[in-house]
């Protein structure tokens, strides 16, 4: 198993429990399935593992570390992006960093650089940024409830999960990058989004080596390009006419107050389409668990709607910040639905020296860990 170490009998602490599989290939750790989801192989080790909350496996070449557990999360997280501590790990894969775009905060490890991208990205989503999105917001929301309603009338079947994954794609072109698609330009953007989000998990990613003409002749390589080109038309716009209320147009001119700094075009362009990535899917998923929920608690809609009811009466119907800030049994029943179905299964981080331990587990240097959000909410009884 090439990076391990075979023995921790040198060590003050030892090396957590678990097994590294078969020898170079490990574990098939990161693959999907109908019943776990994905990642499906760490969560057949984590049952297997019960009683770990910390666990070393193997997978592909990476010797990998499972950590499990609020505060042993926070211990291993206390260092990051400094020496000695659990950095980003993406930093490695030249494939992957082609199609996700290696000028993001996803892969940004030099401390000062990383906190001006978070000032930087912060400003364009801060919230009155948020407050003059509102339209745009609500816009597409009732897009979509009207395409409910129209299907409903007609005595067809919702399929709850297109109707929010349209709602944040639309967000996405409209809001996040503001372009001014076509009717007939839309289902491609949708398309694109789909192939560029749903293929970054895929292994082969991660191999050590270039991938020959990874960004003309796979799904998510074109995806990638097509994305771009309609970030590169929308700059070339906000060059010539000047900001308007996008996200894209928020990070483009944003300057920050402690450097003077702004974002390069490159980082701009990989960061506008990490909050696509970061918010497209994952509101979409959380969106559709609700919706599940609340059907299933019909008791705790019927709340949620009386709340709504009343807002509505003392604001109008009109989004506005005042009106979202005073949604408390709505943000209740949202945080609810997060702690019952986490979005983010996993982060995975890279160990930068040889002297970290949590939980009384040496880390060894250059070993990937997998801060275990899924497996962390399982341990929890009442989930």
């Amino acid at each position: 198993w090439p990076g391990t170490y075979d023995n921790d009998g040198d060590r003050e602490y030892p090396l957590p429990p678990g097994g590294f599989g078969c020898p170079f290939i490990g574990y098939d750790l990161f693959g999907g399935s109908k019943d776990d989801g994905l990642y499906a192989g760490i969560s057949k080790l984590c049952r297997k593992m019960k009683g770990n909350s910390i666990f070393k496996s193997y997978s592909f070449g990476m010797p990998i570390i499972s950590i499990s557990g609020m505060e042993n999360i926070k211990a291993a997280l206390k260092n990051e992006l400094k020496q000695g501590g659990n950095n980003i790990a993406m930093v490695g894969s030249s494939n992957l960093a082609d199609v996700l775009g290696d000028k993001s905060i996803l892969y940004e490890n030099k401390s000062s650089t990383h906190g001006t991208l978070r000032r930087l990205i912060g400003s364009a989503t801060s919230s009155s940024a948020i407050n003059d999105a509102l339209p745009s917001i609500q816009e597409a929301a009732s897009s979509q409830v009207d395409m409910i309603l129209s299907r409903a009338k007609d005595g067809k079947e919702v399929e709850m999960e297109k109707i929010f994954f349209g709602y944040t794609l639309d967000l996405a072109w409209k809001q996040i990058l503001g372009l001014d698609l076509k009717d007939d330009e839309v289902p491609t953007f949708h398309q694109a989004v789909k192939d560029w989000t749903t293929k970054l998990g895929d292994l082969w990613l991660l191999l050590p080596f270039r991938i020959p003409g990874l960004l003309t002749r796979t799904a998510v390589g074109k995806a990638r390009v097509y994305l771009e080109s309609k970030v590169e038309d929308k700059l070339e716009k906000l060059d010539k006419c000047g900001p308007d209320n996008s996200t894209l147009s928020k990070l483009y001119f944003a300057i920050d107050e402690e450097t003077g700094q702004r974002m390069t075009r490159k980082q701009v362009i990989d960061n506008a389409l990490i909050l696509i990535l970061a918010g497209s899917e994952t509101s979409a998923s959380a969106l559709t668990t609700a919706s599940l929920l609340l059907g299933l608690h019909p008791k705790v809609f019927q709340k949620m709607k009386e709340e709504q009811r009343e807002l509505c009466a003392k604001y109008g119907e009109e989004l506005t910040k005042q009106s979202i800030d005073e949604c408390v049994y709505l943000d209740a029943v949202i945080k609810e639905t997060l702690r019952m179905k986490p979005l983010v299964s996993m982060e995975m981080r890279q160990v930068s020296d040889d002297n970290m331990v949590v939980d009384g587990k040496s880390l060894p240097k250059n070993w990937f860990t997998i801060l275990n959000v899924k497996n962390t909410h399982w341990e929890d009884p009442v989930v």
